[in-house]
Formats: C-alpha cells, sequence, structure tokens
C-alpha cells in the first residue's frame, strides 16, 4: 500500500487517471511525477493532476537542445540549439526545453517561471555543471547532473510548486561558499515542491 499505484494507501486506490500527469504512489500517497508537455501542477494539489497551462501562454513551445546543435539555430526539432543557458534564454511560460543525450558542460539556471526542462533520456543527458531552479512551478526532469566537484547537484530556489524527478546527480565534492556540507539537491525556501525519483551517489559528506 505504501508504493503501489493500484492501491496507494488503501485498496482500490489508483495513482492513474490523474488529469495530464503520470503519477506515482510513494508513502501511501499519490504525486504527479510529471506533467505532459506544456502542462502544469498550479495549485500544488495532485489530486486534480497538472490542471492547468501557464497563465499568459497563448502558444507553449518545443526548443530542442543537442550537443552538435548551434545557439544560432530556431531551436525546432530539425534545428536544435546547442546549449541549455541558450535555449532558457528563449523560453517563455509554457515551454519545454527538451534536451538530445549528449555532454553540456555549463552550469544551467531555470530562472523562467513554468518552464520545464526535460531530458530524452537521463542515463545518456549529461549536465557537467550545477543546476539552479528560480522560476515557480519549474521543473527539472531526467538529466544526469555531475556537479563537477562542486557543492550542490541540483538547487532549488524558487517560491512554489517546483519540481525535481527523475535525476541522476553525481560527483558532488568541494563544500565551497555553502560551508563544511554537500548536497545532492538542496532545497532552501517555497512551499508545494515535488522531489521524487532522484538518484543521488558519489557525494562527499552529503546531507541529501
Amino acid at each position: 500500500l505504501l508504493a503501489d499505484p493500484h492501491n496507494c494507501g488503501a485498496c482500490g486506490r489508483t495513482c492513474e487517471g490523474i488529469e495530464a500527469a503520470e503519477g506515482a504512489c510513494y508513502g501511501g500517497e499519490c504525486f504527479v511525477v510529471r506533467c505532459e508537455d506544456h502542462r502544469f501542477d498550479l495549485d500544488g494539489f495532485h489530486g486534480n493532476g497538472c490542471e492547468g497551462v501557464a497563465p499568459g501562454a497563448d502558444a507553449p513551445r518545443t526548443l530542442w537542445v543537442d550537443d552538435a546543435g548551434d545557439d544560432g539555430d530556431s531551436g525546432e526539432r530539425g534545428a536544435p540549439l546547442r546549449t541549455l543557458g541558450e535555449a532558457l534564454r528563449r523560453a517563455v511560460p509554457g515551454d519545454l526545453v527538451s534536451v538530445e543525450p549528449g555532454f553540456y558542460d555549463e552550469a544551467v539556471a531555470v530562472d523562467r517561471s513554468h518552464v520545464t526542462v526535460r531530458g530524452v533520456d537521463r542515463d545518456a543527458v549529461f549536465v557537467r555543471g550545477s543546476v539552479f531552479i528560480r522560476g515557480d512551478h519549474a521543473r527539472v526532469e531526467s538529466l544526469t547532473v555531475d556537479a563537477q566537484s562542486g557543492p550542490v547537484g541540483i538547487s532549488l530556489l524558487c517560491g512554489r510548486g517546483c519540481g525535481i524527478s527523475d535525476n541522476v546527480v553525481t560527483n558532488v565534492g568541494d563544500a565551497g561558499a555553502f560551508g563544511p556540507s554537500q548536497y545532492g539537491v538542496r532545497i532552501t525556501t517555497g512551499e508545494r515542491h515535488v522531489v521524487l525519483g532522484n538518484e543521488i551517489s558519489g557525494i562527499a559528506g552529503a546531507l541529501g
């Protein structure tokens, strides 16, 4: 009953069929693990799933990133960008940044609200640098984050409703400005965040 999506917390209570979302059972409660493209869990209530689009998002896009791409291109599927940084600079609320397999040597700052960064295959999408999430309702999914011996893998700094799911975080080392501790995933503020299904390893003195 604690982890069965068909009998979550009680017999017959299912986590399937949540609106526009992939649900999972953790500790006897249903959670939204992933929203459909361009949809968001705006109220933080998992029972109604990913119930809306980003406020003001007239025509949300998918921006594609590939390590063989070019930051001067359009970001469409056949003309991907080279860096996550350029994709996030262009992203507006409601957009999905879809990352193809490859190696991305950059720190990543998700500063826009209602933007999702999603790897096509977390075991083949490698971000070699830390990830910082500052935009409300932003999500980071299915990446392998190599912190390059820095003090934090993924740092969540947003106010409300952010998500970190299905990522691998590794190689966190030098404490630096964070003092005597290292963090695979660090949450410093906010409410109604969802952190599920991440794997954290290779961290000296880890707290979480």
